[in-house]
């Protein structure tokens, strides 16, 4: 499959990711784990994002990426999630997200 087939999936329903849930300012977002699916991509995975509000951070354990923290601002984001493997050098994909903090 080509890279640009992969997909971005919730690690613990399975369900395709289109969207993320709004956060508050101050109190710890729900941590959501998610996973790649398709595409022509070699484990292990390593997950990265861009764009984050202050205070949230991904993380990746076996392959798999968390987004977690406390929001620290208030605002309309914009982020980007990339995944990349363990290829040299790694090929990545990159999904587009919003998310609104209150």
């Amino acid at each position: 499959m080509h890279p640009d087939q992969c997909t971005l999936t919730n690690a613990l329903t399975g369900t395709t990711l289109s969207s993320l849930p709004d956060g508050t300012t101050g109190a710890a977002y729900p941590s959501l784990t998610f996973m790649a699916s398709g595409g022509a991509f070699v484990p292990p995975f390593t997950w990265s994002a861009t764009g984050l509000p202050a205070g949230l951070t991904v993380t990746t354990a076996n392959s798999v990426g968390t987004i977690s923290g406390t929001p620290a601002q208030s605002g309309a984001f914009d982020f980007t999630v990339q995944l990349s493997d363990v290829l040299t050098p790694p090929r990545t994909v990159q999904w587009g997200f919003s998310i609104t903090i209150n």
